[in-house]
């Protein structure tokens, strides 16, 4: 995570920003916008608690204020809330007006493809998400935690990647799925079964085996993780989002997750 933060740190510098708008709610948020103030961006924004923004979400829709105000009128969970007030706030700070902002969020669509997106509405459901990151399947798994009984985690991770974050990712799922089912993503170059190994470790450390499932057919863990599930519960499938194909060995095959769940839910 460091180096991803200082990766993240080199778009705020003078090469490609001028300004910055930076969720400062936790530490990495707090470094970030640290290193924006030092790196010559020559003004820079913060959400957060005390912070120049803050938002909040009521029955009426999602209310930002601090050095402006206004109100968005839509009902998001708490993951997309947070990507929509950024983009709101960025919107504000390069000089739209929020009566324009206000208006254009109810005339947008809210569902972001990709994006702890609900593939169906029928039981079980199943949401897809782009999460490939310890952080991203935490705050994913987490939301849906608060609002199912059960939850079922699909998650894989890619190949010639930071190797590191695959035993996070597994930890990270385990803290709130009722059981995971490890499949493959981008496996690229590398020996899927090692990238599972990974996950599963992480899950194993606080878990007994009985938890995980390892299934590398992607097609097939979604029909596992379908057949773990009663009604009223929902599945939470992590990383492939929006993509419509894997990468295998140097080929990109085609593969469209949305399609996948919903022919394993007799939808298709």
């Amino acid at each position: 995570m460091e180096n991803y933060l200082a990766a993240k740190a080199l778009l705020f510098t003078d090469q490609f920003s001028k300004r910055a708008v930076i969720n400062a709610e936790d530490n990495f948020g707090e470094q970030m916008l640290e290193l924006a103030s030092k790196q010559s961006t020559e003004h820079s924004v913060s959400i957060g608690k005390n912070r120049d923004y803050g938002f909040e979400q009521t029955d009426a829709g999602i209310r930002i204020f601090g050095k402006q105000e206004l109100l968005l009128a839509c009902d998001l969970g708490p993951l997309m809330a947070k990507n929509l007030v950024l983009a709101a706030i960025m919107l504000l700070e390069a000089g739209y007006s929020a009566r324009a902002i206000e208006s254009a969020v109810t005339a947008i669509g809210k569902v972001v493809p990709g994006r702890l997106e609900l593939v169906s509405e029928v039981e079980p459901h199943v949401y897809l998400d782009y999460a490939h990151t310890p952080q991203a399947v935490e705050l994913a798994a987490r939301e849906l935690s608060e609002k199912y009984s059960k939850l079922v985690i699909v998650l894989g991770a890619s190949g010639d990647r930071d190797p590191g974050k695959r035993i996070e990712m597994g930890r990270a799922a385990a803290k709130y799925a009722s059981h995971v089912v490890v499949t493959d993503q981008h496996p690229r170059s590398e020996d899927p079964a090692a990238i599972r190994a990974a996950i599963i470790a992480g899950i194993l450390e606080t878990k007994s085996a009985e938890f995980v499932s390892e299934v590398g057919d992607p097609v097939l863990a979604i029909s596992q993780a379908l057949n773990l599930l009663s009604v009223g519960g929902a599945i939470l499938w992590c990383g492939p989002g929006h993509l419509k194909y894997r990468e295998v060995k140097g080929k990109k095959l085609p593969f469209d997750a949305s399609l996948e769940a919903r022919k394993a839910l007799n939808l298709d």
